[in-house]
């Protein structure tokens, strides 16, 4: 009820009935591949360093190859398989 897929690369998640995050993936074999278009000028399979050119330092890093970055009003979340973009999420900020 509160997760939702498509084979188009797509997960939505929602929390109290309000969609609360958007994953994009490359290539899933469970959730298909994305083909639409990406925040910040993104792209599937650019480099780490490429993606922190566009996006700047970022808040979280891990050498797995997560990232993360704080915007205004949102979380983006960087993953890299073989330093190479492969899922892209889409979160709201927590409320405090």
């Amino acid at each position: 009820e509160n997760h939702y897929l498509s084979k188009g690369g797509l997960e939505l998640i929602l929390q109290k009935n309000t969609l609360n995050e958007i994953n994009l993936y490359k290539g899933s074999a469970v959730y298909g591949n994305f083909t639409g278009k990406f925040p910040k000028n993104l792209k599937f399979g650019m480099s780490s360093v490429d993606a922190k050119k566009l996006l700047g330092k970022p808040f979280v890093s891990y050498h797995s190859g997560y990232c993360e970055y704080n915007f205004a009003d949102y979380i983006l979340s960087a993953w890299f398989d073989g330093g190479r973009l492969s899922q892209i999420g889409i979160s709201v900020k927590p409320t405090t």
